[in-house]
């Protein structure tokens, strides 16, 4: 007989979740229909993107030492792990760099929040120390810096920031197509906090 209880068994929803992707993957195999190989392919990549929000969204929820309530913050949209962040402040046409620093990015639809990873060794509890917040509003552009593809430049009344991804993200992709997503989806939330102003 079984020793373990059935409940041990038993898949909860959240993991439920991960085991869609391998069956439609075994679907798309296993499927001669063109069409219905498309739609599925589609099925996947929403499945993917649903997986990677909620991975985000668990991630958002170690974040310590942000002493207002997240949730005032909106829907994570994007997060970004281990990008180099260079700060300069300006006056007038001249910049004074500051030292550059690792950090996780956490892009809400109201502000995006910079913290710091802190591992306590074991590989699972991993927290995200808030170091610094950008208010979306405060963003008056959002490009690549100097024709830098695998960068991108926020830049603020006094401050700009430059954000260098990492050369591949963890489900593989580049940092050019990672910088252009993080691009738009901050002019989409420049956009949609500036119409709520209104």
């Amino acid at each position: 007989g079984h020793r373990l209880p059935l409940d041990s068994y038993l898949l909860k929803p959240i993991q439920r979740i991960a085991q869609y992707q391998l069956l439609l993957k075994e679907m798309i195999k296993y499927t001669r229909d063109e069409q219905e190989r498309l739609h599925l392919q589609e099925a996947l990549r929403v499945m993917l993107n649903i997986l990677c929000n909620l991975n985000d969204v668990m991630h958002s929820t170690q974040i310590v030492g942000y002493s207002e309530n997240l949730n005032t913050l909106g829907r994570i949209r994007l997060r970004g792990e281990n990008c180099l962040i260079s700060k300069e402040k300006r006056r007038g046409t001249v910049y004074t760099r500051t030292k550059t620093s690792t950090r996780d990015i956490f892009l809400f639809e109201r502000d995006i929040l910079l913290c710091k990873k802190k591992d306590e060794g074991n590989g699972k509890s991993i927290q995200y120390q808030f170091k610094e917040i950008i208010k979306i509003v405060d963003i008056a552009v959002c490009t690549h810096p100097k024709n830098d593809r695998n960068k991108f430049e926020l830049v603020l009344k006094d401050w700009s920031y430059i954000i260098q991804l990492p050369n591949m993200s963890s489900n593989g992709e580049k940092a050019e197509d990672m910088s252009i997503r993080w691009i738009d989806t901050i002019k989409s939330c420049v956009t949609q906090q500036t119409e709520q102003r209104r």
